[in-house]
C-alpha cells in the first residue's frame, strides 16, 4: 500500500504523464481473499490489474499459485466420567487422533501441501470428550492433485460414516508463461529501473487467484516483505523506495 500511495504522490507532485489508475485496496485478503470475491469488479475501468502481495525482495514475478481448499469435520464421540466409568463413553480426540494419522502432513511434493491446523474439543480432564472439531486446508497448483486430495478427504466418509465433513473451495490456482505479453512488459520495465527480476512460484494465494478467475489480466509482484507470518516479519527500505520507483516507472508515459 505504501509503495502504491508513494508511487502516485510522486507522479501528482512532479505532474509526469501517466496512465489512467485506479487504487483499490480490498480487505479480509488473509481470510481467504473474502474482500475482492464480495467487491463487485465491474466498477473496474481496466482488463489489467498490477498488485504486490508476495514476500520477497521486488523484482519477483509470480508465474503461479495454488488453488485452495479448507476441509473441517466434526467427530462424535460419548461422554461419560473418566474416573469413574470411562468404558461407557467413546472419546472423540482419540478418534479425531486416529483419523488425523491417515490424512497428509505439510508438503508433499513442490506443488502440494497440507495443513491441518486446528483442533478443539473436550471440557475437563475428568470428562471423556463427546465432540471434536477439526480444521485444516490443502492446495496445489495441479489439478490433478487437487482432485486426489478431495478423493481423501471425502473417503473419510466411508471409513467413518458418522463424520460431518464440510469442503470448502477457497480460490483456483493459475499458471502463467513467463513470455506472456504482460510479464514481457514488467520484465522491461525492471530493466529500465535495473531491478534484476526472477520468477516465483508461490505456495500462497492473493487477489490476483480471483481477479484472474473473473477474466483479469492480473500480476503479483514481491514487495520486499520477507520472513511473512512470523515474528521475524521485516520490510527492508530499499524495497520500498525500488518498489515506489518500479511503480512511477511503470505507470508513467515514457
Amino acid at each position: 500500500i505504501a509503495i502504491f500511495i508513494e508511487a502516485i504522490v510522486a507522479i501528482k507532485e512532479g505532474k509526469l504523464k501517466h496512465r489512467p489508475i485506479d487504487l483499490l485496496l480490498t480487505f479480509g485478503e488473509e481470510a481467504h481473499l473474502y474482500g475482492i470475491k464480495e467487491f463487485d469488479t465491474n466498477l473496474l475501468r481496466f482488463k489489467k490489474v498490477l498488485l504486490m502481495d508476495s514476500s520477497g525482495k521486488v523484482g519477483g514475478i509470480v508465474l503461479s499459485s495454488p488453488s485452495h481448499y479448507s476441509f473441517k469435520f466434526q467427530v462424535q464421540g460419548k461422554k461419560s466420567h473418566a474416573g469413574i466409568e470411562p468404558e461407557k463413553g467413546i472419546n472423540a480426540i482419540h478418534q479425531a487422533a486416529e483419523i488425523i494419522l491417515k490424512l497428509p502432513n505439510g508438503r508433499i511434493d513442490s506443488e502440494t501441501t497440507f495443513n491441518v491446523g486446528m483442533i478443539q474439543g473436550g471440557e475437563a480432564t475428568n470428562i471423556v470428550p463427546d465432540q471434536v472439531l477439526v480444521e485444516g486446508e490443502f492446495r496445489s497448483t495441479s489439478d490433478k492433485k487437487i482432485q486426489s486430495l478431495i478423493d481423501t478427504i471425502m473417503k473419510l466418509n466411508l471409513d467413518y460414516p458418522e463424520l460431518k465433513i464440510d469442503l470448502i473451495k477457497d480460490y483456483m490456482g493459475y499458471n502463467l508463461s513467463s513470455t506472456d505479453p504482460f510479464v514481457e512488459k514488467l520484465i522491461k520495465t525492471m530493466e529500465r529501473n535495473k531491478i534484476i527480476h526472477y520468477f516465483v512460484h508461490s505456495g500462497g494465494g492473493s487477489d490476483a487467484n480471483v481477479l484472474k478467475e473473473k477474466g483479469f489480466e492480473v500480476l503479483n509482484l514481491t514487495c520486499g516483505m520477507m520472513k511473512p507470518h512470523t515474528f521475524e516479519e521485516y520490510i527492508e527500505i530499499d524495497d520500498l523506495i525500488t518498489g515506489a520507483e518500479l511503480m512511477i516507472n511503470f505507470l508513467t508515459l515514457n
